[in-house]
């Protein structure tokens, strides 16, 4: 038996390397790949061509004759960036046009990748998926053309790996417990206010967050704090009540960007770089967003109010804009 611990040893990261163990095997087991295209939902082309590795900085990319797998792959919460995968789709439709692409987001749970195949502009002929990698290490189960055992004992080194990073990154206890208990007071108070539009709630290292979803702008509502390597977070107190800042947020996202009904609505929205929505004052930061800053001290249940209060305050506010402008194509998965 080949024993594949050196993939998880060294300097490579553990994202790279649970990247390189899938490129192995669907480079070199052709029912492995025949499994993966499968649990994608098409049938894999006979005109394999090759598997590589951090192509154009896309994670693994499978090409066959006329269609293409990206892959983008994460096993911890913390490491995800919004709108990756659709920028790096966006780049693949640059390069090649003629190909058919299937855009796929492999991550510990398929919560944490829903909103990135939201934000995909797919075209007819391409399809956006995520994956659990639960899901894709039973693909590596009874194979008869590679190393069964490397294959299992690979996937399940993954998996392990994903269990050990959410235990120590995301400890339930404390003041951390008492973020994520607000976050979910604050859910539910979203969706009773604003039923009619998709809220997702984030539990991550840095912070707790509520975002739309399937809309044409991101907007969201984020809790900020520090926390240490461990995941612990000791929330700063004034007369023993927790001290936060809230940051909420706005921007067309990546898919509906290039719309000319709301690129033209943006331009004009920030040539002034800050405007009033809903009674708050937002101003555009760096990285291109909108940006509402306030710091609150209060009990667990202000906290968890006023959370809700900005993101209902701001769905009310883009009212209209949020929605799907009529000359893009939904598309969703």
């Amino acid at each position: 038996m080949v024993i594949p611990h050196f993939f998880f040893k060294g300097k490579l990261s553990r994202e790279e390397s649970a990247s390189a163990l899938l490129a192995t095997l669907l480079e070199q087991s052709a029912e492995f790949r025949q499994r993966f295209c499968k649990l994608l939902e098409f049938d894999a082309p006979e005109s394999f061509i090759s598997v590589e590795v951090e192509r154009n900085e896309v994670d693994v990319v499978v090409e066959f004759e006329s269609v293409a797998v990206l892959v983008e792959a994460k096993i911890a919460g913390g490491s995800k960036e919004d709108g990756q995968l659709a920028r790096y789709y966006e780049r693949a439709k640059l390069e090649s046009p003629d190909t058919c692409f299937v855009c796929v987001y492999l991550a510990p749970t398929k919560d944490l990748g829903k909103s990135e195949i939201a934000q995909l502009d797919l075209r007819a002929s391409d399809t956006g998926r995520v994956l659990t990698w639960e899901s894709v290490a039973k693909l590596a189960e009874n194979l008869t053309d590679f190393d069964t055992e490397f294959a299992i004992a690979g996937m399940q080194t993954v998996l392990d790996i994903i269990t050990s990073r959410k235990g120590a990154y995301f400890p339930r206890t404390g003041d951390r417990l008492l973020l994520y208990d607000l976050l979910d007071v604050a859910y539910e108070m979203v969706i009773q206010g604003a039923p009619c539009c998709e809220v997702i709630r984030w539990k991550g290292k840095p912070c707790v967050e509520l975002y739309t979803c399937k809309t044409a702008i991101l907007a969201s509502v984020s809790l900020r704090f520090e926390s240490s390597a461990e995941g612990e977070v000791i929330l700063p107190r004034e007369n023993g009540l927790p001290k936060i800042i809230i940051q909420t947020v706005f921007r067309p996202t990546l898919k509906y960007a290039k719309v000319s009904q709301l690129t033209n609505w943006w331009s004009d929205f920030t040539r002034d770089r800050k405007s009033i929505i809903s009674g708050q004052m937002f101003e555009l930061n760096p990285d291109g967003w909108m940006q509402h800053i306030e710091t609150i001290v209060g009990t667990p249940e202000k906290i968890a109010q006023r959370m809700s209060e900005l993101l209902l305050l701001l769905i009310s506010g883009l009212s209209d804009r949020l929605r799907i402008p009529d000359e893009a194509s939904p598309g969703f998965p």
